[in-house]
């Protein structure tokens, strides 16, 4: 098929019968079409096996949102959009119906949650820290930011009194700016867990002590350079709980949880919300009332 793959031998014996199964199933007239499918399909891949943990089955890592998941982490818009063209292309190829091309739209960049494995060594990062000050602001921006999906000045004005215990969980109610009050996905709860359980009631959250507007502004994390692990970025761990709640929440659910001042906000995560199947939704269409509004 005259394609080379730029990887570890060891790599593409991982990948290879998925990449070469669904290549040859592409009916193509010039084998440099053919070719042309294999590098994306690699990339797909790859992304899907080390960074998702998503199996290697067509069904699987063609879909629609997956694929558009996968085109998103492309830095440039035109690469985007040929990956996704690409591999739907692919998808049909296998006997699906046409999928809407979406990617590489003019002015918007899509953003980049976080892999798996990139969490991961957040939670390294934090959990390391000798420094008890930075540990605290480390594990409140992953619970405030990843949990909740607060920006990192939001994070910063939240009090203990802000976060209400729920139950077995946690609610942060944000006070300022886009007001709006948000229960912390479960599996970023131990992290608040931990700050709380040395704070005092009339604390920010984010350190013991800090109080005034001046002294919250300069908190930052810092580099060390005996911690392993990753230090957490609040942007994409933000990023990352607005992705998730894209296939969950409807439009307005999600600009009033995710704090957003206006719906075309929403554009940046196109790839991560998810289309129905068209005849699970005649019923919807028919009578909205049995769902509440269409995701």
């Amino acid at each position: 098929m005259g394609y080379a793959p730029q990887l570890p031998l060891q790599k593409w014996r991982l990948v290879q019968d998925f990449v070469v199964d669904c290549a040859l199933r592409v009916d193509y007239a010039k084998a440099k079409d053919v070719r042309e499918v294999m590098l994306p399909l690699t990339r797909l891949a790859l992304w899907a096996t080390q960074s998702e943990g998503l199996p290697l089955k067509p069904r699987v890592l063609l879909d629609p949102a997956t694929v558009r998941r996968f085109a998103a982490t492309q830095e440039k818009a035109l690469q985007r959009r040929e990956y996704e063209r690409r591999l739907l292309l692919v998808r049909e190829a296998l006997g699906a119906e046409r999928s809407a091309r979406v990617m590489g739209r003019p002015g918007v960049t899509p953003v980049t949650p976080l892999t798996a494995h990139e969490l991961a060594e957040m939670s390294t990062w934090v959990q390391a820290m000798e420094d008890e000050a930075q540990k605290r602001l480390g594990m409140a921006l992953m619970g405030l930011c990843g949990g909740a999906g607060l920006r990192r000045a939001e994070a910063h004005e939240v009090t203990v009194q802000d976060v209400e215990p729920n139950g077995t969980g946690y609610v942060v109610h944000v006070r300022r700016g886009a007001k709006r009050s948000i229960a912390v996905l479960r599996s970023f709860e131990r992290y608040l867990a931990r700050v709380l359980k040395d704070a005092k009631s009339d604390e920010f959250l984010v350190k013991a002590g800090r109080s005034t507007e001046r002294t919250r502004k300069d908190l930052r994390l810092r580099h060390n350079r005996d911690t392993t692990g990753r230090m957490p970025n609040a942007e994409r761990l933000r990023a990352s709980w607005v992705a998730t709640m894209c296939p969950v929440l409807t439009a307005g659910e999600l600009v009033y949880a995710s704090g957003l001042k206006h719906f075309s906000s929403l554009a940046q995560y196109e790839p991560f919300f998810t289309v129905p199947d068209p005849a699970e939704m005649h019923e919807v269409l028919r009578d909205p009332a049995t769902l509440g509004g269409a995701k």
